[in-house]
């Protein structure tokens, strides 16, 4: 199985059985951001500063499905506050930047074999990219694996599983046992000297989300 970025991970593992994201889904939404702006953090693309996105070098070739995000927070003759994001992205009276976003990843998802694509009908906003069952359950076994059997924290699963539970969507996946085991192994990586970075991380993913909730609030 060829692997996935966190953000094409993530957006592979929220499309609905209709091949979509809700429209009215502003925690999910919200989530797909939150995903590829860590997904360029920890590429050092960019970096995250007093709640605000630094932009530190180009976006790689190999990255394109995110240029869109990028071009928008390069724009900017400052640094963009998360909440300028959310609004623009979420909170716009117009999807055209999040749906670009979202349409760019599916794509690269296409390519890779993990989704059907459908044509968009009349009342739809964007075109259908079914998720293949059968690949989720792949991918989501190999985050069990390294979260929950071998206690592998590595950043990248961490986060993800950080935002499938943001965007209320870890529970479709993990029984309320598996949720417990994964929130009290997350709780000891906090507390472990050894694992000093994943508690970066981890404070990181908690005082980022306050500040994108708060956005999608006010």
């Amino acid at each position: 199985m060829e692997n996935l970025s966190l953000s094409q991970e993530f957006i592979f593992l929220t499309l609905n059985d209709k091949g979509k994201i809700s429209s009215i889904d502003e925690y999910a939404r919200t989530c797909v951001i939150a995903s590829a702006i860590f997904e360029m953090q920890l590429e050092e693309i960019l970096e995250i500063e007093d709640k605000r996105v630094v932009i530190l070098k180009e976006l790689p070739e190999e990255m394109n499905y995110l240029s869109s995000l990028y071009d928008f927070l390069r724009e900017s003759k400052k640094p963009r506050r998360f909440s300028d994001i959310v609004t623009n992205y979420v909170q716009s009276f117009t999807d055209k930047r999040i749906l670009a976003l979202t349409h760019d990843i599916c794509n690269i998802l296409l390519e890779k074999g993990y989704v059907n694509f459908e044509e968009k009908g009349a009342f739809d906003s964007m075109n259908k990219y079914i998720p293949i069952k059968s690949k989720q359950e792949e991918s989501i076994a190999i985050m069990k694996s390294k979260l929950l059997e071998n206690k592998e924290l590595d950043i990248e699963s961490i986060i993800l599983a950080n935002l499938l539970d943001k965007a209320n969507k870890l529970k479709q996946y993990f029984s309320k046992c598996e949720r417990k085991d994964l929130k009290e192994t997350l709780k000891e990586a906090r507390k472990s000297e050894e694992n000093k970075h994943i508690a970066r991380a981890l404070s990181a993913i908690d005082d980022t989300w306050m500040i994108f909730f708060v956005a999608t609030i006010y």
